[in-house]
């Protein structure tokens, strides 16, 4: 199997609890021959916000996307984050996974989820803390308090009241409970776990299954131990990082009391940035106690760390949802002491492998430290019933079961598409046999140099739970590789039709609205990406209720890369489903359309009595359409987002966002507000649509002008940020040219001061050897003349012997 992981850390950047989970098990599923890939987040600043970086760690190919937060522009973006789909799409597209495990969402975004199902992808969604009802994710108030649960979000409010509003922080826990309706299954580590999300998020009843966790074995880690003495000291463990959930000081507070030569403490944790003070704290606490902090360690030690102590307590205030350090501790042969909650009931036996005191209760945990320290063989006891650990590799051999309950077999090869003989205007039906009669739902997609991104478009239509309907995609002209991309698919279902002629956009629509034989229309688009629901969810609200003339629902966006300007909030944001009367949804939608035309589903019949698309509008031939809709019944919305909204720059919309849309808005309307009066003979209040109209014009028209000249300012500044990325570069590059020039420039001093050097020993030895000769030549000459003065003596001795 191809296997895609999704966990919002992974090493070598970060090496918690679920990190290190998803990398053994992504070693262990590789290992029993699958293809495993891990998409994850990375907090560093050396990469385009949003961008790809691919790198390969342990074997594993690992693919980054750059999230530093810079675009946070509002509370949503925090957990719901529209700019990671693009990127999360293309690496679907080259992995092609036959299942998405995703591990954990923050720092990413629960939108992962809606994009992974929309594509029709088996998604295995493993909760391991609290983040869905959560903003905190640890069920930790802002007072450090533990939370009874959200109450659908109303508890959060006044916890989160300085980061978001209210209806913000509300419909958080409304788009959680939208987006858990998507896995095939959600698996958790404990049964504590599981009855928890289940009582928080009820649609999760019969889809949530406890399936507790692997250990990985740490190197040097041995279970047998030597008996410990009664002479020496009971060594204890702190593991986590300082903040005041972990508990830490509730361990510091039960040492007051006990007998000072009766135990050591060591506690590792890592220093959290704001939480200086409660660091303080500690240490203050610790003052004369034999405790020793120790900072983060790598974690290929941490197994001659847990050999080095006797037993692990763990004082949590949260409640802890598996502990995977329990079972390290166990596999190390060390007793665990913890708080009596959440999911450590589950792991310890209290008084049999280990011992559990009341949560926040610093004197019953000093009871507990105290019994290890007084009672001779308990900790040899404890440690002797310690229960067997799963291993990561039995873990991994029951993950690929799951994986293969929802992975569908592989697919026998689709029949082969041929074209029918014929003029070009004469429809293409596939080979397979189509179903004969009248269908409930046309999907009509009009296409025009589509290539890019048809395939996906066509695909989450196939891929609908709804299957009574037609696929009709009409070709209005392509040039490129549209029609063979559209013919490749074998389902009797579609059928391919090209114009003669350009139409246009509007008559481009109608003509596939008149191909269609459905009692219900669907212009979609062939960028977009339906969620597999999509239909299901509208075709029921249209069928219980006859007088709703079209229905509509919220959406998720996929932005491209490269983007000047992204979508402001223009869809409708109503965090609940509702069904409007169509007069007052007419008066709503003149001030602004927040209709997203792929949306909508809406009745054959009314379609054809406000006699279709207007093709002198052009781009705003849909908004008028449904300006007069809603004059013919009920408009109903639903808050779901079924449907994937692509922003990119050849997108109709984003390219008609100024002058030439601002007038075709303002013809749309006019042509609405005539229809209105028609239909009630309200001539008053038509004529006040008609101010508010011409009012809304003026202001387009400015806002217009106005998006025009920022766009431009936007890329003067793109063009100036890239410059500044070019100088940056340039700047190291001279940078590192000064530095290689600075180092050889201090070679050569130094082998100048070291030439200097030997000169100056060579001119030193020089100078002696000349001091020596000039002394020899003195000695030489003295000696000479000594001898020729004695020689002359000599001689003038012997002269006088002779003369006389």
């Amino acid at each position: 199997m191809r296997i895609l992981q999704v966990v919002h850390g992974f090493p070598p950047q970060e090496w918690a609890g679920t990190e290190l989970l998803t990398y053994y098990l992504s070693r262990a599923l590789r290992d029993r021959g699958h293809e495993v890939t891990i998409f994850t987040r990375t907090g560093r600043g050396d990469g385009v916000e949003g961008s790809l970086q691919e790198e390969e760690f342990g074997g594993l190919p690992v693919f980054r996307v750059v999230n530093t937060y810079k675009w946070l522009s509002r509370f949503q973006l925090l957990y719901d984050n529209p700019f990671f789909n693009t990127t999360f799409l293309r690496l679907l597209e080259r992995v092609r996974p036959d299942v998405v495990h995703v591990q954990l969402l923050s720092h990413l975004s629960v939108s992962l989820l809606r994009l992974s199902a929309a594509l029709g992808y088996p998604t295995v969604l493993n909760l391991h803390d609290f983040y869905f009802p959560c903003h905190r994710i640890h069920l930790i108030d802002a007072q450090e308090r533990l939370c009874p649960g959200p109450d659908r979000g109303e508890r959060c409010v006044p916890c989160l009241q300085d980061r978001a509003p209210a209806d913000a922080v509300r419909r958080r826990f409304l788009q959680m409970e939208q987006v858990l309706r998507y896995p095939q299954v959600v698996i958790t580590p404990s049964v504590f776990l599981a009855e928890k999300m289940e009582h928080y998020f009820p649609a999760l009843h019969g889809r949530i299954r406890p399936f507790p966790l692997g250990v990985h074995r740490l190197p040097g880690v041995v279970r047998e131990r030597a008996p410990r003495t009664v002479m020496s000291p009971l060594r204890v463990l702190y593991v986590g990082v300082f903040l005041p959930h972990k508990g830490a000081h509730v361990l510091l507070e039960a040492l007051h009391g006990l007998p000072a030569d009766s135990l050591t403490v060591s506690l590792y944790g890592v220093d959290v940035a704001g939480w200086e003070t409660y660091r303080e704290r500690l240490r203050a606490t610790a003052e004369g106690l034999p405790v020793q902090f120790h900072d983060a360690y790598p974690h290929d030690q941490f197994g001659e760390i847990l050999r080095q102590h006797d037993v692990l307590v763990m004082p949590m205030i949260w409640e802890e949802t598996f502990s995977i350090l329990t079972r390290e501790a166990f596999l190390a042969g060390l007793p665990v002491v913890a708080a009596r909650r959440g999911a450590l009931v589950e792991a310890i036996r209290d008084g049999i492998d280990g011992l559990l005191f009341e949560p926040e209760n610093s004197a019953d945990l000093r009871r507990c430290l105290l019994r290890l320290v007084t009672e001779p063989g308990l900790l040899d006891q404890l440690r002797a019933a310690a229960p067997s650990v799963k291993t990561m590799e039995t873990y991994a051999e029951e993950i690929e079961a799951l994986y293969q309950e929802f992975v569908p077999p592989a697919p026998a090869v689709p029949p082969t598409a041929v074209s029918v003989a014929g003029s070009p205007s004469s429809p293409l039906v596939m080979t397979s046999e189509r179903p004969a009669g009248a269908v409930k739902v046309s999907v009509c997609i009009p296409t025009y140099n589509g290539a890019a991104f048809l395939a996906e478009a066509i695909t989450s239509v196939l891929r609908q739970t709804f299957t009574d309907f037609e696929l009709l995609i009409v070709d209005d002209g392509s040039t490129d590789t549209t029609l063979d991309i559209a013919r490749s698919f074998g389902d009797p279902r579609i059928t391919i039709h090209q114009n003669e002629k350009r139409l246009g956009i509007p008559a481009n629509w109608n003509r596939g609205v008149a191909l269609a034989r459905g009692e219900y229309i669907c212009i979609f688009h062939q960028d977009d990406v339906m969620m597999p629901e999509n239909l299901a969810r509208k075709l029921a609200v249209l069928s219980a209720n006859p007088t709703v003339s079209f229905v509509h629902s919220a959406i998720e966006f996929l932005l491209e890369e490269g983007l000047v300007t992204v979508p402001g909030d223009w869809v409708e944001a109503t965090a609940e489903d509702r069904v409007v009367e169509g007069q007052r949804y007419f008066r709503q939608l003149i001030a602004r359309n927040f209709i997203c035309a792929p949306t909508v589903v809406m009745r054959r019949t009314l379609f054809d009595r406000v006699g279709g698309f207007d093709d002198t509008l052009g781009f705003t031939c849909d908004y008028e359409m449904w300006l007069k809709l809603c004059m013919e019944g009920q408009v109903a919305f639903l808050s779901l987002p079924l449907v994937l909204y692509r922003w990119h720059e050849k997108n109709a919309t984003y390219a008609y966002r100024f002058e030439k849309g601002v007038e075709e808005l303002r013809t749309a309307r006019q042509e609405a507000i005539r229809y209105y009066e028609e239909r009630t003979g309200k001539q008053e209040e038509a004529e006040l649509l008609r101010n508010v109209s011409a009012v809304l014009t003026e202001k387009e028209q400015w806002a217009g002008g106005f998006d025009r000249e920022s766009e431009r300012r936007l890329v003067y500044i793109k063009e100036l940020e890239a410059l500044r990325d070019k100088l940056w570069a340039d700047v190291q590059r001279a940078g590192e040219a000064w530095g290689e020039q600075q180092a050889y420039i201090k070679e050569l001093e130094a082998l100048r001061d070291k030439l200097w050097a030997d000169v100056q020993r060579v001119g030193k030895a020089w100078e002696e050897q000349r001091a020596y000769i000039t002394d020899l030549e003195q000695r030489r000459d003295r000696s000479v003349d000594e001898r020729v003065r004695r020689g002359v003596r000599r001689l003038l001795r012997f002269a006088r012997a002779i003369s006389g």
